[in-house]
């Protein structure tokens, strides 16, 4: 039993003698659970320390008074009275909550979407490094941006709202969105240019086959339409020495090359063995001639 509740029913402050566990004709009996409880003795021999040993879920709620929410504002010992409420008398609450990744922030994600398997790019946001996804977040009202950078003879198409081209929103390389009180996604939509590009020697047409066997000097770039390129041999393509596809290439002996890394770490590059020959103002190569054995390594 605990401190009466009865109004007529007096108590005292503290038992002096009793051997009764618990006393209910005291505060301090009321608390006094346990022969070893440190309320006990010269521990509960004032209000405050009796005030200090309890525990505030046990007041009663009808006597302590409304909004009592911590020991500093049980300031009389009639508050005690029903101490240690019954477990019949403790009223639970039922609650839920929704878990939020970021409190207060809100998202943004940028994505890279490329529309061929030839075309590269990576988005930034601020310093950081180029990724081909990365999600920032900041306050509600706040502007964010993300930037995309494109590879060589890869074209920007623009900012989407959906992983195609039918949704544009901007086509410059810088996106911003003032963020609400929601997360978003965009796509960098990316697509091959109408160029491709392979490396070559370069030799003029007035070089030996020894010589253009055994040296490359003058390394270049000759570009393709991306579209015959991708269903024609070399030999039935228009050669280009620039990337907007509008100037032929220059008379000359070519050899395809590409740039092979070791397993050590070392860069080797690897020639074909064929020499293409372009003669005429039209950029049209043909096979000329095979160097003798197998690809020759220039460093």
């Amino acid at each position: 039993m605990g401190v009466p509740t009865n109004e007529s029913t007096p108590f005292k402050m503290f038992d002096t003698g009793s051997g009764a566990s618990p006393v209910d004709t005291s505060i301090r009996g009321a608390q006094l659970h346990d022969a070893d409880d440190a309320v006990s003795g010269n521990a509960g021999r004032t209000f405050v320390s009796s005030k200090n040993q309890a525990s505030l879920n046990l007041f009663h709620p009808n006597h302590v008074g409304p909004n009592v929410e911590s020991l500093t504002r049980v300031v009389s010992a009639s508050q005690f009275r029903g101490y240690p409420v019954s477990q019949a008398d403790i009223t639970c609450y039922k609650a839920q909550f929704t878990e939020i990744t970021w409190p207060i922030l809100n998202c943004m994600t940028w994505t890279v979407h490329a529309l061929d398997d030839l075309a590269t790019g990576s988005i930034t946001q601020g310093l950081g490094l180029p990724l081909q996804e990365l999600t920032a977040c900041t306050n509600s009202g706040s502007t964010i941006y993300g930037s995309i950078s494109t590879s060589s003879l890869t074209e920007f198409v623009g900012w989407s709202l959906t992983p195609d081209a039918n949704n544009i929103e901007s086509t410059g390389p810088s996106y911003g969105i003032t963020m609400g009180d929601f997360d978003s996604q965009i796509y960098a939509i990316i697509r091959s240019s109408d160029a491709i590009s392979i490396d070559v020697c370069y030799y003029a047409t007035t070089d030996g086959q020894t010589y253009r066997c055994k040296s490359c000097e003058d390394p270049r770039k000759v570009y393709f339409h991306r579209d015959t390129y991708l269903t024609s041999s070399l030999d039935d393509l228009i050669w280009y020495s620039d990337e907007s596809l509008t100037t032929f290439a220059s008379n000359g002996y070519y050899r395809p090359y590409r740039n092979r890394t070791t397993w050590w770490g070392a860069v080797r590059r690897v020639i074909n063995t064929t020499n293409y020959l372009i003669t005429g103002s039209d950029g049209d190569a043909h096979a000329h001639s095979v160097c003798d054995g197998d690809f020759i390594y220039c460093t």
